[in-house]
């Protein structure tokens, strides 16, 4: 499986033997719920939203350092 393009928004998937749903995320696997439930919707969109505030401030201190 290839990398993801740091621009794109890393997306859930299913696993087969389970029938969960997951997501990855700079090399963590973090589970969802059960695939296609009300919870898993629910839970990637807070995942997304931890990590998409957590790039936004690194980006900031990255900013703000001094060469």
């Amino acid at each position: 499986m290839g990398r993801r393009k740091k621009s794109t928004t890393p997306l859930p998937s299913i696993h087969k033997q389970s029938g969960r749903s997951r997501v990855r995320i700079e090399g963590k696997t973090i589970w969802l719920g059960k695939a296609g439930s009300k919870i898993a919707a629910e839970n990637y969109k807070q995942v997304l939203g931890v990590w998409g505030a957590n790039a936004f401030w690194m980006g900031i201190e990255k900013a703000n350092t001094a060469p």
